[in-house]
């Protein structure tokens, strides 16, 4: 994996990260901390000259979230290059649009365990937990117990719409 994370993407994996989309961290709070399947998810991980919005390094699985500007012509010409070349690394690529989160994210939620297992079956790869499995890794524990942890502090309720430009604050209390 020569090709994974190139130093000369870093500043832009990094942005990418801080100005994630609302739908992006709608998606984040589902799958990070092996939620699929026991797989580990990265945000915004380079390859080659490309960032995926989400990868599983045990699949070589690309998950992005395409928003408005994928619908252009142009867009998904290039989508489709990237898509290739990607295929061609050995690495799958789901898509999907931030209309399929807004509309249900259970389902596609759902549509992510289903991929998974189908990749790991035909990759021969025997997943860490079984589909409706009992976790058998440690409990976390936190100083907070009953509340969720989203990435960006801590909140009671884990954010669900994603159509908003500017998502509300997640850190679970005002920061002015």
């Amino acid at each position: 994996m020569s090709d994974s994370n190139p130093i000369y993407t870093k500043d832009l994996r990094r942005q990418l990260r801080r100005d994630a989309t609302s739908c992006e961290l709608l998606l984040w709070h589902y799958i990070k901390g092996r939620q699929i399947e026991g797989l580990k998810f990265r945000r915004q991980h380079g390859y080659g000259p490309y960032v995926m919005d989400f990868f599983c390094t045990e699949l070589r699985w690309c998950v992005e979230v395409d928003g408005k500007i994928h619908d252009t012509p142009e867009n998904r010409q290039k989508d489709a290059d990237r898509t290739s070349y990607l295929n061609q690394q050995g690495i799958t690529v789901t898509r999907m649009k931030n209309e399929e989160l807004e509309n249900g994210v259970q389902g596609v939620v759902e549509r992510l365990h289903e991929t998974a297992m189908q990749l790991a079956a035909d990759k021969h790869i025997q997943l860490p937990l079984g589909r409706g499995g009992t976790r058998i890794k440690k409990e976390k524990k936190t100083r907070f117990p009953g509340i969720y942890h989203n990435g960006l502090g801590r909140t009671e309720e884990p954010y669900k719409g994603c159509s908003d430009p500017q998502p509300p604050n997640l850190g679970g209390y005002d920061r002015s």
